[in-house]
Formats: structure tokens, sequence, C-alpha cells
């Protein structure tokens, strides 16, 4: 290439290099100047929005996103571009670490674009597309108050549509395990996420716990709705806010909200007989009044469970203490291996030059150091001297092993 034609590239270069900044400095302007109501506050780096840094400069030198940014200009048109486009959830394209996915230059996109709760409860919802309520759940998990996440999250912790988070369309997970993902792991998928703070972390794994508790019995109070939910039926109801936990209360159906879709349940309005509020229950938070679920004796039992959980997996990763430590016999039995390998020519000199045959000699000599470190330690183990026939059959070896080599 000739010194003018590398001048121009490099012009060139720069001037895409501006116009991409100027781009995204205008998109952020517009999203700022956006007059949205129930505006969902985001918290942290107003820059990288939590991102990684490396990943964030990439989407941000990504032509993807550019053109996100220039031919996408509300949220409605950015659902439409995940449903045609998006089909994995990680962060980087498949079978690279530097070019960023197209699900993340879209999360990018509505990180600019800033969302409402009107639309964020759409994306969430939305019937057309997994990938688009994952692409909601990231947007939430990011950037949204650490304090305000559980609102968020707490309906779809058992969700159970299935899709596939990779390119690896072969493995599935639900919603729910996505979800639950996303509270539990930091790592995503060769990413970070965000810390969220321990305890608030420990508080909703207590409460994903309770969900469990709650999704079973949804299953089986659908079975029996109909005979026992109905409006004027007395019934335990769940209830807990920021003074009480979460407590069994007797209650009355006041009214049925029908599902309007084959894939919900129907909910319930009741009124608590003791405080006289009303509430809206799910199935799975209510139970006949024949019954007497211990909801209140078991959170403690679940925080317990959460402790322990958070030991045992520090215990078994990390720098893999959990590993057993090798013995001064299986130490002994490497070295013994890999002096029979030499002694019977695995590793000998194939005629190269003098650098090869000096390659050669230094590692002879880096393996008898090791195997005098090797008899060392396994006298020291077994507290005895070592005697003048050991220091001779090691010298006779060694000779014997330069000998060759040299």
């Amino acid at each position: 290439m000739s010194r003018s034609a590398l001048y121009n590239q490099t012009n060139t270069n720069k001037q895409r290099t501006a116009a991409a900044q100027v781009l995204i400095q205008t998109s952020v302007a517009d999203g700022l100047a956006r007059t949205l109501k129930g505006d969902i506050k985001t918290v942290g780096n107003p820059n990288t929005y939590n991102l990684n840094q490396m990943l964030h400069n990439n989407l941000t030198e990504s032509q993807y996103f550019l053109k996100l940014c220039s031919k996408v200009p509300d949220i409605k048109t950015l659902i439409d571009e995940i449903y045609y486009k998006i089909d994995s959830v990680e962060p980087w394209s498949a079978g690279s670490k530097t070019t960023p996915s197209s699900a993340f230059c879209c999360l990018m996109r509505l990180f600019l674009m800033r969302c409402s709760d009107k639309q964020m409860h759409s994306m969430l919802n939305h019937v057309d597309s997994p990938y688009i309520r994952c692409i909601g759940f990231l947007y939430l998990r990011y950037a949204t108050e650490p304090d305000k996440l559980w609102g968020w999250f707490k309906p779809y912790v058992y969700d159970t549509e299935e899709f596939s988070p990779t390119a690896n369309k072969k493995l599935t997970i639900t919603i729910g395990d996505y979800v639950r993902s996303l509270v539990n792991d930091i790592d995503y998928y060769g990413t970070i996420l965000p810390r969220l703070p321990v305890m608030l972390q420990r508080e909703m794994k207590v409460k994903m716990l309770q969900e469990k508790e709650s999704f079973d019995r949804s299953r089986v109070n659908l079975t029996i709705c109909e005979k026992e939910f109905f409006v004027g039926a007395k019934v335990r109801g769940l209830y807990e806010d920021e003074e009480n936990p979460l407590t069994w209360y007797e209650a009355v159906i006041d009214s049925v909200e029908h599902a309007k879709e084959e894939w919900e349940e129907p909910k319930y309005w009741v009124t608590f007989t003791e405080y006289g509020n009303s509430e809206l229950l799910t199935l799975g938070e209510m139970e006949p009044e024949y019954m007497n679920s211990g909801a209140e004796e078991g959170a403690k039992d679940k925080y317990e469970e959460v402790m322990r959980a958070e030991k045992e997996g520090a215990a078994a990763s990390g720098k893999n203490y959990s590993k057993p430590l090798m013995g001064v016999k299986n130490s002994l039995a490497m070295s013994v291996d890999m002096t029979s390998r030499i002694g019977t020519g695995a590793i000998e000199d194939r005629g190269g030059g003098g650098s090869d045959r000096g390659q050669i000699k230094e590692g002879m000599e880096l393996e008898t150091r090791k195997l005098e470190e090797f008899t060392k330690n396994s006298n020291n183990e077994k507290k005895r001297q070592r005697t003048d026939e050991d220091l001779l059959a090691i010298k006779e070896k060694k000779n014997k092993l330069i000998k060759k080599y040299a």
C-alpha cells in the first residue's frame, strides 16, 4: 500500500469514528429529551450502563449498533427488530470474544432510549418472542435500582416458557430458570453482571424459595379452584409488607379475575378479615381455610438453606480448595514415570542443531533437580537422613543422564 493510500485510509477511519460518536451522542440526547410517564430510574455508570468496559467499547464500535441508532427511533420498532433478528441472548457473537452480539446491541439501544414502566411490562409479558422478554430482564438487571429488582422479577421466577439462550439450540431452559440465574449468578455467558448487595441478594434467594412453594401450591390449587375458590369463600392468604414478614391471614374472596389467555391463571381480590385491607392474590398465594401451612416458620429455615448453599458453593469453587491434596506417594510416582520415559528414550535428541541439544540438556537438568527435590521430600517425610548410598545413586543417575544427552 502506498503512503498516500495509507494516509487516505487513516483519514477515512478517523472520519468514520467521529461520525459514529456524533450519532451515539445524538441518540443519548434524544433519549434524555424524551418525556416518559413512569420512567424507570437507572443507577450506576451513566455512560456504560454498568456493562463491562470492553463489551461497552466494542458495542459502541459495532456497525449493527450504529445502524440501530440511526434506523430504530422508538421501542416499538426495536421490539420488531428483536423479534426478527434475535435468536440468543449471549453478550458475544457465536465463536467470537470481541464481536458483540445482536442481542446486546439491541440492549444498548434500549439503554439509550430509556424505558417506562408500561413499556417494560409490555416487553416482559410479550407473547411473540422470549428474547423480547429477556432483553427486558437484562435491562432491569443491569440498570435498575437493586431494591426494585425483586418487584419486577417476582412474577417470572418460575415462568415455564422454554427457549434457547445460546446459539446451541439443543440447550433449552425456561424463562424462570433464566430469571433465577440473573439473581444467583454474576457470570453471564462470558461477561460479568453488576454485583447485587449481599444482604439484598440473600433476601431475594429466600423469596425465590418461597415462590417455589407458591408455584407448587398453584399447580395443586388449579385443580380445585372451581370447588374451593369462589366469591364469598373463606380462605387463607399470604401477605407481607415492609413491616410484616410473609404470613398467612384469614380472608374472604370478593371477586375473581378470570384468565384471558390459556396460559394464564385466575386471580382473586380478597379482603383480609383481621385488618380489612383488600389485595389481589394468585392461586399460589391462597389455600382453603381448612389447610394450615406455616410460611412464617419456614422463612428462617429458608435463610439457613441459602447460607448453607453459599458456603457449599464457596467450598467447591474459586481456587478449588475442595480438591484433595496430592500425597507424597503420588508425587513420587509422577517423578518415577518421568524418569522411566527419559530412560526409555521417550525424550530424545532428534538430530537438531546445537540449540536443540542445549534445550534438551536444560530440560534434563530440570528433571534431575525435580528428582532430587522429590527424593528429599520423601526422606523428610520418613524423618530420616539421606545416606551415602542414596547420594551415590543419585549422582550416578545424574552422570548417566548427562552422558547420554550431552
